[in-house]
């Protein structure tokens, strides 16, 4: 379920700042065309964008605002202000930290415990997409019984009892603060690199026969998965491309795929 979540971020590549004062307010078109362009125009700037980068990413942004969420536009200004200030080609590592406010423009409706047939449909307000920042999901709390709205917040302490799964009790369930990692429903302190790893967890790197070891970095044999900024290529961890930085709107991926 986690993954549904963490796997929705967007590419997206800045060349230059916006010396101009963004609008207050930004109709869906306007911020469709807007932040199309800035995309596509770093994009190219980044690497070989795809042939109608700006049609292809505009009828992506109009299509991500459906009748189940809000959208707004002053935050879609600042978004598009933000993005170009701020975004430029970059590493792997430092993409997933580009502008969190457009994440935002985009939020649904519903709160939890109400029901859904998608997690679009439910209202995230201050949460993300990720265990740091909390998330929300739409599910069964129990194995069939109709799916509700579940926010996930990261307020567990040590030794708190935590819940990252869809099944359980409640429609506001405990994540664990940042440090600490759900084990065994109870938030504790995941191991490091070179601590045994029972329940596959670990603060760093990767759990690899019950013994939390360090990912290979670039210059070093691999197997398959590598550091951060690496890719492992004939088993070789080696520097992965340069890609233009995220930039969810809500669920939606709107640049996506930008670059070939």
């Amino acid at each position: 379920m986690r993954a549904s979540f963490l796997a929705i971020l967007l590419l997206g590549c800045s060349t230059a700042s916006s010396s101009t004062a963004p609008p207050s307010d930004l109709t869906i078109d306007d911020f469709a065309t807007q932040l199309a362009a800035a995309i596509c125009d770093d994009a190219a700037a980044c690497c070989k964008p795809i042939a109608g980068c700006t049609a292809a990413v505009e009828k992506k942004i109009r299509d991500a605002n459906t009748p189940v969420v809000t959208y707004d536009g002053k935050l879609a200004a600042t978004c598009v202000s933000t993005y170009r200030a701020t975004a430029k080609c970059t590493d792997r590592a430092t993409a997933s930290a580009a502008p969190r406010v457009c994440q935002g423009v985009l939020d649904g409706k519903k709160n939890p415990g109400e029901g859904c047939t998608t997690p679009e449909e439910c209202k995230r307000g201050s949460l993300g997409f990720d265990n740091e920042r909390g998330f929300v999901g739409c599910g069964e709390p129990k194995m069939g019984d109709p799916k509700v709205c579940i926010a996930f917040r990261p307020t567990g302490d040590a030794d708190a009892a935590c819940n990252e799964d869809l099944p359980g009790t409640g429609f506001e369930r405990v994540l664990c603060k940042s440090g600490l990692a759900c084990i065994g429903g109870v938030c504790k302190k995941a191991p490091a690199v070179g601590e045994a790893c029972p329940d596959g967890r670990c603060s760093a790197g990767v759990c690899d026969m019950s013994v939390c070891k360090k990912l290979p970095g670039i210059g070093e044999a691999c197997a398959g998965a590598c550091a951060d900024n690496a890719s492992c290529t004939a088993m070789m961890c080696v520097k992965a491309p340069d890609i233009i930085p995220f930039a969810c709107i809500g669920f939606a991926c709107p640049s996506d795929g930008v670059c070939m």
